[in-house]
């Protein structure tokens, strides 16, 4: 793999190239196609097949796009785009699956030429491209090319004290069909790639794009599609995401090979009623083409519409658009379900408060009464031993007095009685409490292991439940066994 990428950075030769990367998504072409890390949909595979294990529901996805510059240099064509991508949760292939197509009608010109390419030695630079050797007449015929892929990505393959790193692959069917020579070509060719997250903030990628160099001659002109490598950062803060790639590719439509390097920032603002609203720019900056790009988002209910605009720097001046539509079934608004939740976290935890604060109040009565009768029961036995020699009518006194203690004994012993009651459902009250808060961070817990988080996140999680809940009367037994099940995991990886 190291030798590859050094070769690939360091002695890419020249190629008249087909299948060249003219973007996938509206998304990617408004952030400068700076996608290698930062890729969240289907179609993001076609810049890093590793991008597919942050597939986590059933996707689709539709675009078309219509420009006249690529990362290449200014070549007209349009674009349709379809892709889909499901997670796949058994074991040992858990990750996710892509499969996604595209075909792109090429023009027969450069941007700006008014010369005829089909007549000998005329070959332009309208454009004053550097790289641009004018020497191919094959490299001015239109064509429609075509890409069909399946891409597999894993999902935790390995775990660091800092991340995750996850792999792809593609395989992917490359068809070439010469509009003007009548003659068509097929073949197969291979992306890899690979993806290391960092605390869920960072994101550090590279991909290797077309790495057997496949062929596509046609009318015995040279073409292949053109070996690409490309290295990617991204990170996500505060609704920000901002993404840096840079590109190494093989010649292609005349030109000699060369570099590129997109940027991109995308923000995320909720709005709370009409869904979620993207605002993008990007910059893709190379020998031969250099663009500002400019997109809006909206995202509700699972569904996604993204569009981009493409604005040329230089090598011409006509605009480029980019729509793509993404469906997500199964997902939900995070954002929603947590306020839902956490609403009701804080009326069941009032309602608690206000139980345990009415049991206290009736306890503190209770044993203010409780000292009252004992007060007025020791005044009376005072009142009985100075009285108990008298007339009488003291002895009769003494009788009702008697009575009345024996009575006042008994409301002290109901009184006690319905003390330690109160007391002992004041306990069970608090036992409850801390039974049903438990049962709450348990089931908090079981989505974030749905959810795929690393084991030793899960097993810092599964220690500080138990030692929160400790001595508490809660039944940690599910607990204490996720506990072993994690240890042993990571004493013994799969």
């Amino acid at each position: 793999m190291i030798r590859l990428f050094i070769a690939l950075l360091l002695a890419a030769p020249p190629a008249w190239a087909s299948h060249e990367d003219f973007g996938f998504g509206a998304r990617s072409s408004a952030m400068g196609d700076a996608m290698t890390a930062a890729g969240d949909d289907p179609g993001a595979v076609v810049y890093n097949p590793a991008l597919a294990s942050g597939i986590t529901t059933q996707e689709i996805m539709l675009g078309a796009r219509r420009a006249s510059l690529a990362p290449v240099g200014p070549v007209r064509h349009d674009q349709v785009e379809v892709a889909a991508a499901t997670p796949l949760n058994s074991f040992p292939w858990r990750g996710a699956i892509s499969l996604h197509g595209w075909a792109t009608k090429i023009d027969a010109m450069p941007l700006g030429s008014a010369m005829d390419p089909a007549l000998p030695g005329n070959f332009p630079n309208p454009t004053n491209d550097p790289t641009f050797d004018g020497a191919h007449p094959g490299l001015f015929q239109p064509s429609l090319d075509r890409s069909l892929g399946l891409t597999y990505a894993t999902h935790g393959w390995r775990e660091t004290d800092n991340g995750i790193v996850d792999l792809g692959v593609t395989l992917k069917a490359l068809t070439r069909a010469g509009r003007a020579l009548n003659g068509s070509v097929a073949k197969a060719g291979v992306d890899i790639g690979m993806i290391y997250r960092i605390r869920e903030r960072y994101a550090l990628a590279f991909s290797a794009i077309n790495v057997n160099g496949p062929r596509t001659d046609i009318g015995g002109l040279p073409d292949r599609a053109p070996v690409m490598v490309r290295l990617g950062v991204a990170q996500n803060t505060r609704g920000f995401t901002m993404a840096l790639d840079a590109v190494k590719r093989e010649g292609s439509q005349g030109r000699q090979a060369g570099y590129s390097v997109g940027a991109g920032l995308e923000r995320w603002v909720h709005t709370g009623r009409i869904g979620t609203v993207a605002l993008r720019a990007g910059l893709n900056m190379g020998r031969a083409s250099k663009a500002g790009s400019l997109g809006v988002g909206w995202r509700a209910l699972g569904a996604q519409v993204d569009y981009a605009a493409l604005a040329p720097i230089e090598s011409g001046s006509r605009w480029g658009h980019a729509v793509s539509l993404v469906f997500r079934f199964g997902s939900w608004d995070p954002d929603r379900e947590f306020e839902r939740l956490l609403g009701s976290e804080i009326r069941y935890r009032q309602e608690l408060a206000h139980a345990l604060d009415t049991a206290e109040v009736k306890q503190w009565k209770l044993a203010e009464e409780l000292r009252r009768l004992r007060r007025s029961l020791e005044d009376l036995q005072a009142e009985l031993n100075t009285r108990a020699q008298g007339e009488a009518d003291a002895q009769q006194r003494y009788r009702a007095a008697k009575e009345k203690i024996r009575d006042l004994e008994i409301k002290e012993q109901e009184a006690q009685r319905s003390l330690e009651a109160l007391e002992k459902d004041r306990k069970v009250i608090v036992e409850q409490s801390k039974e049903v808060l438990f049962r709450e961070d348990w089931r908090a817990y079981q989505k974030q292991k749905l959810q795929g988080i690393p084991d030793i996140v899960l097993l810092e999680r599964v220690k500080q439940l138990l030692r929160q809940y400790k001595d508490t009367g809660a039944d940690l037994s599910e607990a204490n066994q996720e506990l072993r099940r994690l240890l042993l995991n990571l004493q013994n990886p799969q």
